[in-house]
């Protein structure tokens, strides 16, 4: 994977970290800095740890299912995206409804969206990818996406910012559907 790809990748598991971020900074009257970068944080950190849990798991598997890896990889990404679409409009469920800004929260809430980093780390033992790269990036773009989110309310408001927010989510389920139709083409292509 090339390391466009691997930031279109970090960009499309960090769309429904943002949605969250951006919704609970609509919550705030007024974010700070400093709730802005403990939201960028722990929504980053967990979106790091999570791939690489699931690439553990992958590399378990991998002598199992080398020949076809493209279909598996092609067959995560798709059902991560799919979901990640529907569930744009959808009306959010208990875990973004939370007013509370507490770690405990947003750590709960940080796991809650990066259940799809864990499952595309499992893919990360079928690719051709710096294991390393792949969880700094993943982790520095989630980062930067929350703490914009939480930050960029203070601008977009409440209604604003929920609406965007639901847009984002659901363009990043298109970019990880693309990513799974690439990896598909070059393996078959070859």
């Amino acid at each position: 994977m090339s390391f466009i790809g691997l930031v279109l990748l970090a960009l499309a598991l960090a769309a429904d970290s943002f949605a969250v971020s951006l919704a609970k900074g609509a919550r705030i009257r007024h974010p700070r800095i400093g709730q802005a970068l403990v939201v960028g944080a722990v929504f980053g950190g967990i979106q790091m740890l999570m791939p690489l849990l699931g690439w553990q798991v992958g590399l378990e598997l991998q002598p199992f299912v080398r020949e076809i890896d493209h279909w598996i990889a092609f067959a995560i990404l798709a059902a991560i995206g799919t979901k990640m679409m529907v569930d744009a409009f959808r009306e959010p469920d208990g875990i973004y409804q939370r007013n509370a800004f507490t770690i405990a929260a947003l750590i709960l809430a940080a796991i809650a969206t990066s259940i799809d980093a864990l499952v595309v780390g499992f893919g990360f033992g079928f690719l051709n990818i710096s294991v390393l790269v792949a969880l700094a990036t993943i982790g520095m773009v989630t980062f930067t996406a929350s703490f914009a989110g939480v930050y960029l309310a203070r601008f977009f408001g409440q209604h604003l910012g929920h609406h965007m927010g639901r847009y984002v989510e659901f363009a990043g389920g298109a970019i990880l559907i693309a990513i799974g139709v690439k990896i598909l083409f070059e393996h078959l292509s070859r």
